[in-house]
């Protein structure tokens, strides 16, 4: 779907922390990325060996009973991801 490609690459689509349902609050290395109004792509964030972020594909969706709940979080904050997955690190 160009939908999902048109999300990711866009550096201005809005971009939202993820939610941890297990956890029950919202986490930085989960990426949830609102392309057209209210088309989703959900994103799981890890590193690359060299450090790098990389991203999962999760799902996408029309989030039409979900956008407001979305759009009312947090925004997604790289410097907090790249936090998160470095403390998730082991060995080395």
């Amino acid at each position: 779907m160009p939908f999902i490609a048109e999300a990711l690459s866009d550096g201005e689509s809005d971009r939202f922390a993820g939610w941890d349902k297990t956890g029950g609050r919202h986490d930085h290395a989960r990426c949830v990325c609102v392309a057209l109004d209210d088309f989703v792509v959900v994103i799981r964030l890890g590193l690359t060996a060299a450090g790098a972020i990389r991203g999962s594909f999760v799902t996408c969706y029309v989030a039409d009973n979900s956008i407001e709940k979305i759009r009312n979080g947090p925004k997604w904050d790289e410097a907090e991801c790249l936090r998160l997955l470095r403390g998730q690190r082991k060995g080395r």
